[in-house]
């Protein structure tokens, strides 16, 4: 214990190499910090790990905690998409007018289907379009860098203050023409 200090004392830093922390612990505790920053390099995450912590690990121990932490992430992913049917039921009770569309893919045959495609418009967006918007369908895709990847299609249009309101997307495994195809023929069927 120091009772008493003659001269002016600064912090010394408190850094060491620490074995105990295994790459489980740090993958559970900077696990949203990875999902936040999934391509960050080594440095920013034994930078994040020396601030909160004051522990030094080496680089595989970043690496392992890393892969970890990003299949948590990919778990998470394969249980909500499992949830989309329930999901896509759940919107067309509560909203009845809207357009749901969920497509398995039918070459998996088990308990929990793979996700394939879907289609959305919402009844409000729609009247929205023949209420007040103007005449005219703007359609533009980008494509999903997730784990899973596959494009996002939207169908929008604009008010009359140039707002851009939503008409209707679609998620496709792939921008081709017949997802194109697909989308558009959604889309005719819903607006009537």
């Amino acid at each position: 214990m120091i009772k008493s200090v003659q001269r002016s004392h600064s912090m010394c830093p408190r850094v060491a190499e620490n074995k105990k922390a295994t790459s489980r612990w740090v993958a559970s505790v900077l696990v949203n910090f990875i999902h936040s920053n999934t391509t960050g390099k080594v440095k920013l995450f034994k930078k994040e790990l020396q601030d909160r912590f004051a522990v030094k690990v080496a680089s595989q121990t970043i690496y392992r905690a890393k892969k970890i932490a990003l299949e948590t992430l990919k778990i998470h992913h394969v249980e909500a998409y499992v949830k989309l049917m329930k999901y896509g039921n759940v919107i067309h009770l509560m909203n009845p007018r809207t357009n749901v569309k969920v497509a398995m893919n039918p070459h998996v045959k088990s308990d929990n289907p793979t996700f394939m495609r879907f289609y959305l418009s919402f009844n409000a967006c729609k009247s929205g379009f023949f209420n007040g918007c103007r005449p005219i369908i703007g359609v533009d895709g980008c494509h999903l860098s997730g784990q899973f990847g596959g494009v996002l299609l939207a169908a929008t249009t604009l008010d009359e203050d140039n707002n851009i309101v939503s008409i209707a997307l679609c998620i496709y495994e792939s921008e081709t023409s017949e997802s194109w195809t697909g989308f558009l023929k959604k889309l005719r069927d819903s607006l009537g």
